[in-house]
């Protein structure tokens, strides 16, 4: 069987994806603020071995890189562990974006469009919640409306942190009361409420668009919220199988 690697090089952390094809295999992630060539190489080898797949099986690799600088130290770690030349994505390497992406649009945010037009049907709302929290609406022609972006949960609390010296760092995670008490609790709570009210509303901007349609949750802080979500869809894996499928697009020419 052949393999390819994609690996997502995000604002906070990397993570390897492994795909057969169309198919998910395994993933591994790390911290961008702890990356190094050595902790990546372990990260990746057990991943392999945990899988019992063997670096030589992979066929091709594509980097979808928000971070440039991280870009040629993820290449050497690549061709040192798999022999592959990693491929940098640009957007001028698919031929034909989706009706409504601008030119200039963000690897991950395409990946997220086209994961979403792909493998959901539409309209649909995607709410990616990472560094920043992203709203996309696809409307029922698979086409870009629009998107809205705000501060997301850990840079929402690391602004309070950085810029208020007496403010201790905190942890992403639902707070034990609605109302805060103390000082963490404040934070807390403002942070996760106001991140469940804007879902909230733009559900209801969604509604007010397109009337039936489907919410699809995914980022890395979603896991926090999704107690908040019964009435929506988690896809933790959805960018990346967004970026698979452009990698299988450029393959193939599109």
């Amino acid at each position: 069987m052949k393999y390819s690697l994609v690996v997502d090089l995000g604002n906070t952390s990397i993570k390897y994806a492994v795909f057969a094809g169309e198919k998910f295999v395994c993933q591994t992630k790390m911290i961008i603020h702890n990356f190094s060539i050595k902790e990546a190489k372990i990260l990746i080898n057990k991943m392999l071995n945990e899988n019992k797949i063997v670096s030589s099986e992979f066929e091709d690799a594509i980097l979808f890189s928000v971070a440039p600088s991280l870009n040629k130290s993820i290449q050497r770690l690549v061709a040192s562990i798999f022999n592959l030349k990693l491929n940098i994505f640009s957007v001028n390497d698919l031929k034909q974006l989706p009706q409504g992406v601008p030119p200039e649009i963000g690897a991950d945010l395409l990946a997220d469009i086209i994961g979403g037009i792909c493998f959901y049907k539409h309209p649909l709302l995607i709410v990616d919640l990472g560094t920043v929290t992203k709203f996309i609406f696809i409307g029922k022609d698979a086409q870009l409306d629009g998107c809205s972006f705000m501060p997301g949960m850990d840079s929402s609390l690391k602004t309070m942190t950085h810029q208020t010296e007496l403010l201790p760092e905190l942890r992403i995670e639902k707070p034990k009361q609605k109302i805060g008490k103390n000082t963490l609790g404040c934070m807390k709570s403002g942070v996760y409420y106001s991140t469940v009210a804007a879902l909230d509303h733009f559900k209801n901007v969604a509604n007010e668009e397109y009337g039936s349609h489907k919410t699809i949750i995914t980022g890395g802080y979603a896991e926090v919220i999704k107690d908040e979500i019964n009435d929506s869809k988690y896809d933790e894996l959805l960018t990346l199988k967004g970026m698979n499928k452009i990698r299988l697009d450029i393959k193939e020419g599109k």
